[in-house]
């Protein structure tokens, strides 16, 4: 998505405007369209998406919620989404993660893979929550013809392909670095549709990035 670009250093993402003189609205539905208009369950997702792509947005953040919510909504995940913006919080890199945690009331915090290189896990132990850390293995799933599987596309190359069955594709392959399925060794199949306390926490500070999930 195009954007217009601040003269700040480090512009918070809540602050960053999208660029609606370029059509890229268009250009993503019909590529879209192009890549996914004969797989299985096309017709299925393709409404919802394809109304978001008719509106105008004009803060990057509205759009990123919009898409986020669209696609939970998709998975049947039902976690609660919290902007970051909304909470009292201080400290910056782990000290901030930790602040998000007891505004919260959690008891864990999940970090992805990337996390073993910069979290302090201590620090969290001494204030009651547990530091975890995922180590996703991409699944393979039918594509349909045409070549190797390609890892890593957008997740509604999934949807488009496997539909209901997306979101327990994607948790049978979500365990930690101990080797742990979700709710502490439960496999996935058996997790019903709301299971899990996770609060997903959408951060539109200076980083611009999501933060993780949080449980309780």
């Amino acid at each position: 998505v195009p954007v217009i670009t601040s003269a700040k250093t480090t512009q918070p993402i809540v602050e960053v405007a999208i660029d609606n003189r370029r059509p890229w609205r268009r250009k993503h539905w019909s590529a879209i369209c192009h890549a996914y208009a004969k797989a299985p369950y096309f017709e299925t997702y393709a409404p919802a998406l394809q109304s978001i792509y008719e509106r105008e947005w004009d803060q990057l953040t509205e759009l990123n919620l919009c898409l986020l919510r669209t696609l939970l909504d998709a998975l049947d995940i039902r976690t609660p989404l919290i902007r970051s913006g909304t909470l009292a919080l201080h400290g910056h890199k782990n000290q901030l993660i930790l602040s998000i945690c007891q505004e919260l009331g959690a008891t864990s915090f999940w970090f992805g893979e990337g996390g073993l290189a910069y979290a302090q896990p201590e620090l969290f132990q001494r204030h009651g929550v547990t530091a975890r850390f995922q180590r996703y293995r991409h699944p393979i799933y039918d594509q349909g013809p045409g070549g190797e599987f390609v890892p890593y596309l957008s997740v509604i190359d999934l949807l488009f392909r496997a539909g209901p069955r997306s979101r327990e594709i994607i948790m049978a392959s979500n365990v930690d670095r101990d080797g742990r399925l979700p709710k502490d060794g439960l496999p996935a199949s058996q997790l019903g549709p709301h299971e899990g306390r996770s609060l997903c926490v959408h951060n539109h500070a200076a980083a611009g990035k999501p933060i993780g999930g949080v449980t309780s």
